[in-house]
């Protein structure tokens, strides 16, 4: 596993793509091996694969990267934290109705046949031991924010007045807004960013309140309230 984050570590500081591609790849045959030796022996540890999807959303892979996610939640499908980490994949992929129910069982708790859905099933599926369960949902904090805000933009990009969820997006941002003000010391690199974003969740939100078609200016681009653009994305760089 230390050997697998290094490698990623000295991929994430090779500015080249084509450069860093065969050090991504170490990365993950090292962390491929970890998943075996684990397998082997009769462990069941969602880290490896949790790895394992990180490197693959670092090289762009999304498709690959959710598939890791799930294979992690097989282990653990009650914690709520890897469900955070398959919405922000989803959320990457431009999956945005997943991204959203993933999140929503991450923050908010789930339970019943939504805890499926938010793994990325259709339905729960006994027979496959994809039962349904019982998530408990994450308190906002530095660690979480990030899908906090995440799923507040969500809410709001895919809002419609047939199936308006600004009601629920606004209060998220109301909780990440509280959260920045209580804790300002734990958030001084990022929170002009995350003020940002949750600015063009509460505008989009408000331009449907007034019956407009809501748009906003995030990054140098125009986007509408729309699934495939109106999502607005943190442009901080990711940890390696």
């Amino acid at each position: 596993m230390r050997a697998g984050a290094n490698y990623r570590r000295l991929a994430f500081a090779i500015n080249d793509p084509k450069a860093a591609k065969p050090v991504y790849e170490k990365s993950l045959e090292y962390f491929d091996k970890a998943a075996r030796i684990n397998d082997q022996i009769g462990v069941k540890d969602p880290t490896p694969y949790l790895s394992i999807s990180r490197t693959y959303s670092q090289l762009g892979e999304f498709f690959a990267a959710a598939r890791n996610v799930q294979k992690a939640l097989k282990f653990e499908p009650t914690n709520a934290d890897i469900y955070g980490q398959l919405g922000i994949v989803y959320f990457r992929s431009r999956n945005y109705e997943g991204s959203r129910d993933t999140l929503k069982c991450a923050l908010r708790g789930c339970s019943g046949e939504d805890s499926c859905i938010g793994r990325g099933l259709d339905k729960c599926y006994p027979d496959l031991a994809e039962n349904p369960t019982d998530i408990k949902g994450l308190a906002i904090s530095p660690s979480t924010i990030v899908y906090y805000y995440t799923y507040g933009s969500v809410l709001s990009a895919l809002s419609r007045k047939a199936d308006n969820r600004c009601g629920d997006a606004m209060q998220v941002f109301s909780e990440i807004r509280a959260e920045l003000n209580a804790n300002p010391e734990a958030y001084a690199d990022g929170k002009q960013t995350i003020l940002t974003i949750v600015q063009a969740g509460e505008d989009i939100c408000k331009s449907l309140a007034e019956g407009d078609v809501p748009t906003s200016s995030v990054g140098g681009e125009t986007v509408t309230s729309t699934p495939e653009v109106g999502i607005y994305t943190s442009t901080a760089t990711p940890s390696p």
